[in-house]
């Protein structure tokens, strides 16, 4: 679709601490990133707003943490993501989601920003999936007992030496990213030995970092909220025939690691794991692929496995906010 080319051409920016951040100041009609690498936040009045004004402008806020669904791949601009849609005047839902991150980045970039934050009455963290992503690829969570990431180092700016090489044997940087994934669709699928004993340490991760989580909303007198994100294959809805192609399309370009992702086991172990633990952590927990089990047969909301259009935005930011029990 011609509004996703910004996202493929939307990089990363190396940074201390939380590992990289979306690539800062890019600007395009469908996505656009502040100084900081975050998505672009907007007053009431539709000025960007700096994260660094945030707290001379604001009260209070609540807080959206999450990998590429988060951040709002597949929207068609800054003003339809979910945290834009669940933004109110004086009361604006900060978007630190970033595309590839994991639990760990998640905690790193709350702890990195909260400075520049007023206080926060809410953190949603919409999440899952990733972890199970970076139990599946191969090229991915290889620093352990750290974690991981989706994304290879081939798109980090600076660039590392292969992706050096390759731009100056006359590709350009999207391209020898392309050709770096398109090396990984062949064979990505981690050994089928080894792929019970990585999920349980992505899950494992997550699992602990809950309990971090607790002690922050106890200490900072804040709500932490766990939404498990919905994918194909993991919610029953129907899919619609353009739902449909794009999951073909995903099988073909992504490959074993997508189907395995996909899968009901998969789903079923990451859910009972991370329920279990919210709720041994005292944080709230949602399945979001329960919000669009029914009525929604009819609707296309998935432009990927794991990523949503407009209607899926919106959908979800209702039932946050229906669901959710917010501070």
């Amino acid at each position: 679709m011609p509004m996703q080319q910004p996202y493929q051409e939307l990089g990363l920016a190396a940074r201390p601490f939380v590992t990289f951040t979306l690539k800062p100041n890019f600007k395009s009609a469908t996505v656009s990133t502040g100084p900081q690498g975050f998505r672009e936040h907007y007053t009431e009045e539709g000025t960007p707003i700096d994260l660094r004004m945030l707290r001379s402008r604001y009260a209070e806020c609540r807080v959206l943490l999450g990998g590429s669904v988060a951040f709002g791949i597949g929207a068609s601009s800054d003003r339809t993501t979910m945290a834009a849609l669940l933004s109110r005047p004086q009361l604006p839902f900060v978007n630190l989601g970033v595309s590839g991150a994991g639990c760990a980045q998640e905690l790193a970039y709350y702890l990195s920003l909260r400075h520049l934050l007023p206080e926060v009455r809410d953190v949603v963290l919409f999440s899952g999936f990733a972890e199970c992503v970076h139990a599946g690829l191969k090229e991915a969570s290889v620093f352990h007992p750290f974690g991981g990431t989706v994304l290879g180092p081939q798109r980090c700016d600076p660039a590392p030496g292969r992706l050096r090489r390759l731009a100056g044997a006359g590709r350009t940087r999207q391209k020898a990213a392309r050709e770096w994934d398109q090396a990984q669709v062949e064979d990505n699928l981690l050994a089928p030995e080894l792929l019970d004993s990585r999920l349980a340490g992505t899950l494992e991760r997550a699992v602990r970092n809950m309990e971090i989580w607790r002690a922050l909303a106890d200490s900072l007198r804040l709500r932490v909220h766990y939404v498990l994100q919905p994918a194909i294959g993991w919610t029953p809805k129907k899919l619609t025939g353009l739902e449909q192609e794009n999951w073909e399309h995903d099988q073909v370009h992504l490959g074993a690691a997508v189907r395995w992702l996909a899968s009901q086991p998969v789903y079923r172990r990451a859910k009972d794991e991370l329920s279990a633990g919210a709720a041994a952590a005292g944080l709230d927990f949602h399945d979001a692929n329960d919000w669009i089990a029914e009525g929604y047969d009819d609707t296309s909301i998935f432009i990927d496995v794991a990523h949503f259009y407009d209607e899926g935005q919106r959908v979800l930011a209702s039932r946050l906010e229906k669901h959710l029990d917010w501070k």
